[in-house]
């Protein structure tokens, strides 16, 4: 088959994906990897044929523009930088379709495979990373600016999903979406993440049941896969400088902003103070070097970057923002973790993992060095550690892109 993956976001939304790609290439079929080319080189070092959609230059400016990680701001730019994408990608997909043969793979975001299901009849799966993308009144989504109670009743939680939608989420989308809907001679749509944008033919959800159960109210098509755990370690090797630190002491804690944060220097500077606080060594990881301060402590180390499946076992902590890719490498590896939320799907991410006993969560406005010290001390708790390596064992196995990959390839053929 010609598999064509659509997929946006940053690193650790593009990660899984290349996995996936990787495993379906691997089973004989042909892979079309349609993204930003800012990510050629993570894609084409699995032997993906890299289709590009965009330019470098401005998904440089999304991610160095500060309003990416503000709670109403952020949302607005993410989705805008989409829709701006939309006809081309679209475009270029309904070029290499070969009819009878081809499977669409969307991650959230890719609205273009989803109009192109719609419009050609194309398969189409469409795979979410994280369990807030799903609404469900028996498991409400923890949304960054509030919490709906789970003994709210389930028509309070519906409305509350109704007056997200009908005020924030819409307005941002539906306007250009069913504009260019009309060119293609398809409806309009409203209430996008709600119902649209799940594929009729498969839902794939990248996490174990452990983590988010399944509910009743969930698309009907939805398949649970496991976390991907895909982290590029095969292309972009433990650091030699890196490996040295940490056989050079105690176990550092791990401290990552995401991939995406390009305005993490509060967060650094407070890291920092706290673990001079808890008598700790730091291990700092980000791709924006200017935020982190100089110069740094003998007992601290700054990472460009670490495969987190080599360097997570055996930390003393990871601390960390709540993306889903990044948490679940220290779910796998069986560390205590403390939750930064910022922003997106963090917070519900970060609510989860907080309920299975293996984190805990301080917003940003709380992470400063006292607060901060704090945690750390408690991470190394008996009781925290081994709820962590309990969990760790639990989800041993649970991860295998090779049953999404066998999905998809049942949905090719129909």
């Amino acid at each position: 088959m010609r598999i064509l993956v659509c997929a946006a976001g940053s690193y650790g939304d593009i990660f899984p994906f290349v996995g996936l790609g990787r495993a379906l290439r691997l089973r004989g079929h042909e892979v079309l990897f349609l993204a930003n080319p800012f990510f050629r080189d993570v894609v084409e070092a699995e032997g993906l044929e890299l289709v590009p959609v965009g330019d470098v230059a401005s998904f440089r400016a999304n991610l160095e523009d500060p309003d990416l990680w503000d709670l109403k701001r952020g949302p607005a730019l993410v989705l805008d930088a989409v829709m701006r994408h939309v006809p081309e990608a679209y475009e270029t997909m309904r070029g290499l379709l070969r009819r009878g043969e081809t499977v669409l793979v969307a991650s959230t975001l890719a609205f273009p495979a989803r109009l192109l299901q719609e419009s050609h009849g194309v398969p189409l799966a469409t795979v979410h990373l994280a369990p807030g993308l799903f609404r469900s009144a028996r498991d409400p989504v923890h949304f960054p600016f509030a919490s709906i109670p789970e003994r709210a009743p389930g028509w309070l939680k519906r409305g509350l999903y109704w007056l997200t939608d009908r005020l924030m989420i819409d307005p941002l989308i539906a306007p250009k979406l069913n504009a260019y809907r009309s060119t293609l001679g398809l409806p309009p749509v409203r209430r996008i993440f709600h119902d649209w944008m799940h594929s009729p033919d498969l839902v794939i959800g990248m996490f174990p049941d452990r983590f988010a159960p399944p509910r009743d109210d969930w698309p009907a098509q939805t398949r649970l896969t496991g976390f991907p755990l895909y982290d590029a370690a095969a292309h972009e090797p433990m650091p030699t400088a890196v490996a040295a630190f940490l056989a050079d002491g105690p176990p550092p804690v791990l401290f990552a902003p995401g991939t995406a944060n390009t305005v993490a220097e509060d967060f650094f500077r407070a890291s920092l103070a706290a673990c001079e606080r808890a008598g700790l060594r730091a291990l700092l990881v980000t791709r924006y070097a200017d935020q982190v301060p100089t110069p740094l402590p003998p007992w601290a180390m700054h990472a460009h970057y670490v495969p987190f499946s080599q360097a997570l076992p055996g930390m003393h902590g990871f601390v960390h923002h709540g993306g889903i890719g990044t948490l679940s490498q220290g779910l796998h590896a069986g560390v205590p973790q403390i939750i930064r939320p910022v922003a997106f799907d963090q917070f519900d991410n970060a609510a989860r993992a907080r309920a299975l006993g293996v984190a805990e969560v301080i917003l940003p406005r709380h992470y400063e060095a006292d607060t901060v010290a704090g945690a750390l001390r408690r991470a190394a708790a008996p009781d925290r550690r081994q709820a962590s390596a309990d969990l760790a064992n639990a989800l041993a196995g649970t991860s295998d892109l090779s049953e999404a990959a066998r999905l998809i390839e049942a949905l090719g053929h129909g």
